[in-house]
């Protein structure tokens, strides 16, 4: 999965699905609603059956991100690999800024301008120049948490209606097809695979190129 194969049209009908199907997920058991899902999928429900393909679409996206940060690690580039763990081990966005003097974490370069990651009982300090990519790869791989918050604020908003009904609204509501929403998530998906992906064949380029590296037979494909 690269982001040639996800930034089209095609894929903002997906999010638009997925993140209903998210919703249904959450409004509902989750182990009951999965069990639901596969049993009318092996039954031959074709709705159920396509919600099902675009959850793994969905999966197959998120474990592709992770290769290629589990890669930065295995080519040598274990920074790399921290800083991005540690982006998705916080537990909020907004990050926190600073204009107090520190040195980043992926540079190594001086700047007074920077957003921190708390990590274990210390705290990491990168240059704001990677603040939406920090932001989009915390959004991307949150995005079930982000939806069942928003599906459950949604749901208690009005308590005189029933399930059915809050999620007729909910389907039909800006918050579930607006255009931002949808258009935030498609970025935010295709950014982060660009970016790890060109960062990868940098990496390939420096180490695999060189036949003296260390790391070229273990590392390169």
């Amino acid at each position: 999965m690269d982001s040639e194969s996800i930034s089209n049209l095609a894929f903002k009908e997906l999010v638009r699905k997925y993140l209903m199907t998210l919703a249904c997920k959450y409004v509902d058991d989750d182990v009951t609603f999965m069990k639901h899902l596969n049993k009318q999928a092996l039954l031959g429900n074709e709705d159920a059956i396509h919600q099902l393909s675009i959850m793994k679409h969905f999966e197959s996206i998120l474990t592709n991100i992770q290769k290629h940060i589990s890669d930065f690690a295995l080519l040598g580039y274990q920074r790399i690999a921290n800083v991005c763990l540690a982006i998705q081990a916080q537990p909020a966005i907004p990050f926190p800024t600073s204009h107090n003097w520190n040195v980043c974490a992926l540079s190594g370069v001086n700047t007074n301008s920077v957003f921190v990651l708390a990590q274990d009982n210390a705290s990491l300090y990168l240059d704001e120049h990677y603040l939406p990519f920090a932001t989009m790869l915390w959004t991307v791989t949150h995005i079930a948490t982000i939806e069942c918050n928003r599906i459950n604020n949604f749901m208690t908003s009005d308590t005189s209606l029933n399930i059915k009904q809050s999620m007729e609204l909910y389907r039909k509501s800006e918050q579930m097809t607006g255009e931002a929403l949808v258009s935030n998530y498609e970025i935010a998906f295709t950014a982060v695979l660009d970016v790890l992906k060109q960062t990868r064949l940098e990496i390939e380029l420096n180490v695999c190129g060189d036949p003296t590296h260390p790391l070229r037979v273990e590392g390169c494909r």
